[in-house]
């Protein structure tokens, strides 16, 4: 299986003239299997090396009928710290400053600015004006 061989020129950019969101998820939704692993991987914005291994683990795991060992790396949400925002890596694998710290500490500062302007976006019954909110970042 060739690692990133999904045709990104066939996802317009999210907010650019020539596509928007829903193009972009359609686009990827219908790729066969792998490629809508990838296309996912890369949207939802995990380094390029964990979205490889992931695929590839996926492809050898249904090949083989063996599951590829792994870890995970976390990253924390507004809900909690683990098991929402996170990829897979190759077991034993240390994480890099480069990718995935930078990654981690980028998420951080999002997640602490969503928890400062959270509570003006708060409605009575506690439910929150998402969409005003992201429009307001």
């Amino acid at each position: 299986m060739p690692a990133g061989s999904l045709n990104l020129a066939k996802i317009p950019r999210a907010g650019s003239v020539v596509g928007d969101p829903a193009l972009v998820v359609n686009t990827i939704e219908y790729e066969d299997k792998y490629e809508r692993l990838r296309g996912y991987g890369y949207l939802f914005g995990y380094p390029g090396y964990a979205v490889d291994f992931f695929v590839d683990a996926f492809h050898r795991s249904d090949t083989s009928g063996k599951h590829v060992e792994r870890d995970f790396f976390q990253i924390p949400v507004y809900t909690r710290d683990d098991g929402h925002f996170v990829y897979a890596i190759p077991k034993g694998h240390v994480p890099s400053a480069e990718r995935d710290s930078v990654l981690y500490r980028r998420a951080v500062q999002v997640l602490e600015s969503y928890r400062k302007i959270r509570p003006k976006y708060l409605n009575r019954d506690s439910t929150v004006r998402a969409a005003q909110l992201l429009r307001d970042l």
